[in-house]
């Protein structure tokens, strides 16, 4: 299976041209059709829940390639599929290896990446892969490989929980974790990939496994905290999360005291806050 990425080319002028979209639009279309695997996209589609998407679907799939954050990353692939679940994601790796292993293949969470959306790839966007689950027995939290910070966000905030993600709230769980993950909870809590307990990961043979430090992946999961991509395609994290307190503060925070007193004030005063 292909793992390489190629770069793409400046196309903001492009993007506001439809005649030079429609061109590269067929192009997308045309290398489709010759691809060696074209003819076994059913074979595909009947082995996934979620969505096969072409470029014979014109406005679906310049919707599905518009997601890409960057609009200089907004390629044109051959094919972009959508899994539901696990099993789908598989069955997808599967097909690759059965029949593309030639073809450039991309993965997409938040689609910030450069490389998530590709001339003449075959995209696995986890868009739908986005499920968020709270154990509060455990203090974790379960999260789908393509959620975006604030899904998780919003199912943690009803309890008071955190913990460290990202700073940017449409940046996608799975990129940000396996890079590291810095956030405004980070001085207090490390960085994301330091709070990863466990993860479910779709391996290059389509084997799905679950890693973590006390099982056989134990090599995999310390791979995946950090280390990036190309360990295989990760559809879930299992995620400690913490207490925090009624207020908390962020970011930078500036306050004018010109002189000994009344910045011991400040201090004083933000002391008596965290105390709450």
């Amino acid at each position: 299976m292909s793992m390489f990425y190629n770069y793409i080319p400046r196309m903001g002028a492009c993007e506001s041209n439809s005649a030079q979209s429609d061109v590269r639009l067929n192009g997308a279309l045309d290398g489709l059709k010759a691809a060696k695997y074209y003819e076994n996209l059913d074979e595909l589609r009947s082995s996934v829940v979620g969505e096969v998407i072409t470029p014979e679907n014109k406005d679906l799939y310049m919707k599905a390639r518009e997601r890409a954050f960057n609009q200089d990353h907004r390629g044109y692939p051959n094919l972009i599929i959508r899994p539901k679940n696990v099993g789908d994601v598989s069955s997808c790796i599967k097909f690759v290896n059965k029949y593309a292993k030639d073809v450039i293949l991309c993965v997409a969470s938040g689609c910030h990446s450069s490389r998530c959306m590709l001339n003449g790839a075959i995209v696995i966007d986890l868009v739908h892969v986005s499920h968020v689950k709270v154990n509060q027995e455990y203090m974790t939290v379960e999260v789908g490989g393509g959620c975006y910070l604030k899904d998780v966000d919003a199912a943690l905030m009803p309890f008071n929980y955190g913990t460290t993600f990202g700073t940017y709230p449409e940046t996608g769980i799975g990129g940000l974790a396996t890079a590291g993950g810095f956030g405004w909870l980070g001085r207090k809590f490390g960085l994301t990939c330091d709070n990863i307990l466990e993860v479910e990961v779709v391996l290059a043979s389509g084997a799905i496994v679950v890693a973590n430090n006390n099982n056989d992946y134990a090599d995999l999961i310390w791979g995946i905290r950090g280390g990036g991509g190309n360990f295989g395609i990760v559809t879930k994290f299992v995620i400690k999360i913490y207490q925090l307190p009624p207020y908390c503060i962020g970011g930078t925070v500036v306050n004018l005291a010109p002189t000994i007193a009344s910045a011991l004030k400040v201090y004083t005063k933000f002391d008596q806050m965290l105390q709450v």
